[in-house]
């Protein structure tokens, strides 16, 4: 024991031995300066990113095309299209009407609704929908069979055309209905 007893005083002597403890501090303070500097670098490039989002975000919002005016059915297209799908009413028992979650779609979609009722079809919806291309916009007829189209799907297709909207086949996934396609409004 006295041995230990004597290594610990002459240890207590040692110039490293004071040293260590002030390189113990001087490590210390130096890792916590370096940390902090660190975290201010980090933080500062997450904020500056933040503020480019939402400037982007408040340009686009004053710039989006979603403000642009509401589409509204026309008179020519309204009796256009009450004229041709007539005599297609029997046939379509059930139309779903999907749209995309878009309000100004929504409201443009309640305008055919109301015209399928008016003929005598049982339109079903507007249903939520979404597109899986984002170049998918407009009047849409969406097929379950794009390759194959039914001759209801073809007659249907045909009235839109005739009434004067430029349609786009979609691929349609829904098979709620006996339908093999549906009506489908998406953003302008």
């Amino acid at each position: 024991m006295a041995n230990w007893a004597l290594f610990r005083e002459q240890r207590h002597e040692w110039p490293i031995w004071k040293v260590a403890n002030r390189a113990v501090v001087i490590a210390l303070t130096f890792g916590g300066v370096a940390g902090f500097g660190a975290a201010s670098l980090w933080w500062s490039a997450t904020t500056t990113m933040l503020r480019e989002r939402v400037a982007y975000w408040q340009e686009r919002a004053q710039n989006n095309p979603t403000t642009r005016t509401d589409r509204h059915l026309s008179d020519d297209e309204r009796v256009k299209l009450i004229s041709a799908l007539k005599p297609l009413a029997e046939s379509i028992e059930n139309v779903i009407v999907s749209v995309e979650g878009v309000p100004e779609a929504v409201r443009y979609s309640t305008e055919f609704i109301k015209i399928l009722k008016d003929v005598g079809a049982n339109p079903i919806g507007p249903v939520f929908a979404w597109s899986e291309k984002d170049g998918d916009r407009g009047v849409m007829v969406g097929l379950a069979h794009p390759s194959k189209p039914s001759e209801l799907a073809i007659k249907f297709m045909d009235v839109l055309k005739a009434a004067g909207f430029d349609i786009r086949v979609v691929q349609w996934r829904g098979q709620v209905s006996r339908l093999d396609f549906d009506l489908f409004i998406g953003d302008q």
